[in-house]
C-alpha cells in the first residue's frame, strides 16, 4: 500500500503557548507565592486542611516573636479565627489562575467544593463564607481529613478524578489524632507517606502551641512529604 505519510511539521504556534492555565493539573513556576503563617506558597492546586475541633475556640495570643510570620497581631482571639484570618488572607494572594480548596476537620469532614476551584474573585468570596460559617466541634481526625484533601476514592488509595488532586496541602491543627480510622502517630506518619510516595503532594504542617500536641508526628509529616513544619508559639504570661 506505499509508504506511509510524513507526520506534519509541529505547530510552532501551539509549542509557544505553554501549559494552559486554567487547568488544575498544571503547576506554573512563575505564580507569585501566597504567604501562609510564614510559609510561601508557589502552587496551581492547593488545599488548606483546617482542624475545628472544640479546642480550637480557646484563646491563643501569638509570640510576639512568632507573630512575625502572621498577616497581622492577633489578641484576645481564639485559635479557630486566626487560622479563618490566616486562610482568606492566603486566599486573597493567590494568582487567579491558581485552583484551591478549603477542608475543615473535627470528628467529620467538610469541604469547600468537591473539588479545587480556580482562585477567582466570586470564589474566594464564597471560599471566605465558607470559612467563617464553621464552628469549633468535635475531635481531630487526621485520617479523614488527608484523605478528603487528596479527595480519594472509596478504596483507601485511589482517587477518581487525577484533576482533583493538590500538588500542596497545608495541614493546620492544635492537637493529636483521637477520631478515624488510623490514631496511632507512627501508623498515620507512614500511612501518609506511603500513599503520597506516587503523587508527591508537598505537605506542610502548622500548629498553635506545644499542648496537647503532637510536633514530632507534624514535623515528620512535613518533613517526609516535602513540606515545611511550623510551630506558632505562644506568648508567655506574667505571674
Amino acid at each position: 500500500g506505499g509508504l506511509p505519510k510524513r507526520p506534519p511539521p509541529p505547530d510552532e504556534k501551539a509549542a509557544k503557548k505553554g501549559p494552559d492555565p486554567n487547568d488544575p493539573r498544571t503547576t506554573r513556576a512563575d505564580m507569585p507565592a501566597a504567604p501562609y503563617f510564614g510559609v510561601e506558597i508557589y502552587s496551581n492546586r492547593v488545599a488548606f486542611v483546617c482542624d475545628t475541633s472544640e479546642s480550637m475556640a480557646e484563646l491563643f495570643t501569638p509570640d510576639p516573636a512568632g507573630a512575625k510570620a502572621l498577616s497581622r497581631e492577633y489578641t484576645g482571639s481564639d485559635k479557630l479565627s486566626i487560622c479563618k484570618q490566616e486562610v482568606a488572607q492566603a486566599l486573597a494572594a493567590l494568582d487567579p489562575r491558581a485552583h484551591f480548596n478549603v477542608v475543615a476537620f473535627g470528628t467529620q469532614v467538610r469541604s469547600f467544593k468537591p473539588n479545587p476551584v480556580q482562585a477567582n474573585p466570586g470564589n474566594v468570596d464564597a471560599a471566605r463564607g465558607f470559612l467563617k460559617a464553621l464552628r469549633p466541634v468535635g475531635e481531630t481526625n487526621y485520617y479523614d481529613a488527608l484523605k478528603a484533601a487528596l479527595d480519594l476514592g472509596a478504596a483507601p488509595d485511589t482517587n477518581p478524578d487525577f484533576r482533583a488532586t493538590p500538588d500542596t496541602i497545608t495541614f493546620l491543627t492544635d492537637g493529636e489524632p483521637t477520631k478515624g480510622d488510623i490514631i496511632d502517630a507512627d501508623v498515620l506518619a507512614e500511612w501518609y507517606t506511603g500513599l503520597n510516595r506516587y503523587a508527591r503532594v508537598k505537605t506542610h504542617t502548622i500548629t498553635f502551641g506545644l499542648i496537647s500536641v503532637d510536633t514530632k508526628l507534624l514535623r515528620e509529616i512535613a518533613e517526609r512529604n516535602g513540606g515545611v513544619f511550623t510551630l506558632v508559639p505562644e506568648k508567655k504570661t506574667s505571674r
